[in-house]
């Protein structure tokens, strides 16, 4: 259980390790299907809707007058309390059977992000975000690096969904940092990188076209681990940008002029 005493992180830490089972037992199902080479794409998104199914149903318990969006079913409202759900985090990642997958559940209040949980089911690990208090991960509260400045040795997560950007070719940034020799990973899961990031295992954070709910979990999380997180042109962000960036307060200008 987690150490917070928000009613919010401790029904949704107790909702996780209650679906643990069934997303294990589903992304087990679909890993077993890519090996045979069946491909797993419609079995996929059919275990997604159970299990956000399981998660509302479990949210409506504890908050029944309480809105949830889920994906892009509805929009965050600005106004008011909401919760929204995140049930597969690197959605191409469990249709192949691949790692990280995670799930989170944000609550909102008046537009802004106040408490999140991310439970990685496979790995049985747990990350909890307060507005306010710091967050936590398995082992150790969330802090962002202090490196100086970003090096050749940096590792910077890059993200862009592609059913997201629309006419864009996104991720134009790419050849300008491979030119600066700086290091480029992609996971497939971007909440996954934002946490990597929280926990100072990476220098910085580009995420483009993201989902509005990333968005803000993203801004939560940065914030509450002592992290600069911006949108391109140095703004504050929002469900609505287009690009976030989230660095150190050392490496994030560094990092933003990639991205202009």
């Amino acid at each position: 259980m987690s150490t917070y005493l928000s009613p919010q992180i401790n029904i949704t830490d107790a909702i996780c390790r209650k679906l643990a089972p069934i997303y294990r037992r589903e992304f087990g199902e679909v890993e077993r299907m890519q090996s045979k080479g069946d491909g797993a794409r419609e079995e996929a998104l059919e275990a997604l809707k159970k299990l956000e199914l399981f998660a509302a149903k479990e949210i409506k318990k504890a908050y029944p007058s309480t809105p949830i969006v889920i994906r892009d079913l509805a929009p965050i409202p600005d106004k008011g309390s909401c919760w929204a759900l995140h049930m597969t985090g690197g959605v191409d990642n469990f249709m192949h059977g691949l790692s990280p997958v995670c799930m989170m559940f944000l609550f909102i209040k008046d537009g802004i992000p106040f408490s999140a949980v991310v439970y990685y089911p496979i790995e049985d690990e747990m990350y909890t975000i307060e507005k306010g208090t710091s967050g936590s991960g398995p082992v150790y509260r969330l802090r962002v690096n202090a490196a100086k400045e970003l090096t050749t040795s940096s590792i910077v997560n890059l993200w862009s969904s592609p059913t997201r950007r629309g006419d864009s070719t996104g991720m134009s940034y790419v050849e300008h940092i491979q030119r600066e020799a700086f290091g480029l990973r992609i996971t497939g899961n971007a909440i996954h990188d934002i946490l990597q990031f929280a926990s100072g295992k990476i220098d910085g954070f580009i995420g483009e076209h993201l989902a509005p709910e990333i968005n803000l979990f993203a801004d939560l999380v940065t914030k509450e681990s002592s992290g600069v997180v911006t949108d391109k042109d140095g703004d504050a962000v929002t469900k609505e940008s287009e690009m976030i960036v989230a660095s150190n307060l050392n490496c994030h200008k560094t990092l933003l002029g990639f991205v202009q």
